[in-house]
């Protein structure tokens, strides 16, 4: 397993607080694998404290350092990015929106 985290940077003003991503891998990154994004914040953006949300999905495209996580059709947002090393850039989408947000993700746990 493995944990990369990091604060997400939103491309909109009126969203959430403190916004951090953590992406749990099951056996490291391949296609096919196991990806649970988890999205936690301190506030809304109408000031109303928020629970955790996480997604469990999988990685459907692997290409290089290219990575795309399917987290179903009737998502809300979907996630691409790149990985290098200990580090992952994801980026959040949404339909209508081409970039939601960016997070730099690092490695915070390693266990194989």
């Amino acid at each position: 397993m493995r944990v990369h985290q990091g604060k997400l940077n939103t491309n909109i003003s009126y969203v959430t607080k403190d916004d951090v991503i953590t992406l749990s891998t099951s056996g490291g990154f391949r296609q096919g694998a196991t990806a649970v994004p988890t999205r936690q914040w301190t506030q809304s953006y109408k000031g109303t404290p928020n629970a955790n949300y996480s997604m469990a999905g999988t990685i459907i495209n692997l290409d290089g350092e290219q990575i795309d996580i399917f987290v179903g059709d009737d998502q809300y947002y979907w996630f691409t990015g790149s990985i290098s090393d200990d580090s992952v850039a994801l980026d959040m989408k949404k339909d209508g929106m081409e970039d939601y947000g960016r997070a730099e993700l690092s490695l915070v746990h390693s266990k194989t």
